[in-house]
């Protein structure tokens, strides 16, 4: 299934990077974003990984300093 990369905020303020479905429409303050951006801020380490605690259908990365 096609998935596009959404930024945004979670519940608790934390800035995310969500996998979401491709049809998804943002809403005000969110923003999709490329494979490309996502792989600079990885690598990077700006966002890290938290798909396993996040509660989402799909990957999940949130602002390293949000997390720490």
């Amino acid at each position: 299934m096609k998935k596009k990369y959404l930024l945004t905020t979670s519940d608790d303020k934390c800035v995310i990077i969500a996998e979401v479905d491709h049809k998804h429409k943002a809403e005000q303050n969110e923003f999709f974003v490329s494979q490309s951006f996502l792989d600079v801020n990885l690598k990077s380490k700006k966002f890290t990984d938290i798909t396993e605690t996040a509660g989402w259908d799909g990957r999940v990365w949130a602002l390293t300093q949000d997390i720490m």
